[in-house]
């Protein structure tokens, strides 16, 4: 099982004690053996995971590549979603940072720039938790998302790289 794999292919490098080192790996078969429950429950499965994509915006000379974690499409209706292990305990607070996930409103660019279609639903999936935060991006923010890639592009090739205010590290 993956639970097997996780124990066998386990390293132990980096834990500041035996103590934190187990305790994390609990942690992450707790997680696992939670997340796939909940996927059995779920019962729906993706129609594309780690799905890779590149986009080219010729008019500011840019290239985008990523890769997006899992597709889901039902009822003529596409969810794209990101897993990530970092904890979120409360669901107003999932759901903010589905919506100002940058990486997620590319993510929605891209997979409208290959496809002609707007996806209904993004989602970040909390998988410590099982907190899931989603929003149905609409064509006003994929076009800001457009403008945010434009910026940054004209401050790379300016040399500008002042943090733009919500950068955690950049305050302390």
């Amino acid at each position: 099982t993956i639970l097997d794999l996780i124990d066998a292919r386990w390293d132990g490098s980096g834990f500041i004690s035996a103590g934190q080192e187990e305790r994390r790996k609990q942690n992450a078969l707790q997680t696992v053996n939670r997340f796939i429950e909940d996927q059995e429950v779920d019962g729906i499965l993706p129609t594309g995971i780690e799905r890779s994509f590149e986009i080219r915006f010729d008019d500011i000379g840019v290239a985008v590549r990523g890769r997006i974690d899992a597709v889901f499409e039902t009822a003529g209706q596409v969810e794209i979603r990101d897993y990530k292990t970092s904890s979120v305990e409360d669901q107003k607070k999932a759901d903010t940072k589905a919506k100002s996930s940058i990486q997620l409103a590319i993510y929605a660019l891209a997979w409208q720039r290959l496809t002609g279609k707007l996806p209904h639903n993004l989602v970040l999936d909390f998988v410590e938790t099982g907190i899931s935060g989603s929003f149905n991006p609409t064509q006003k923010d994929l076009d800001a998302t457009y403008e945010k890639i434009k910026a940054g592009a004209g401050g790379v090739r300016s040399g500008e790289f002042t943090p733009s205010g919500n950068c955690f590290y950049c305050s302390h």
